[in-house]
């Protein structure tokens, strides 16, 4: 399971821990974050730097 916190923009005044529901932006942004991490390690697993 991934999980990230999201603070929003520096200086807002929204704390996405204090809502009640997670907003579908927030959601979304998580997932691609996590697939593209995901992606990349794949990617430095099949490919290693440097090649051996």
């Amino acid at each position: 399971m991934t999980r990230a916190y999201w603070v929003g923009e520096a200086h807002q005044g929204t704390d996405y821990q204090d809502l009640e529901a997670t907003p579908e932006s927030v959601t979304s942004t998580s997932q691609t974050l996590a697939a593209n991490a995901v992606h990349l390690a794949r990617l430095l697993n099949d490919n290693p730097c440097p090649p051996s």
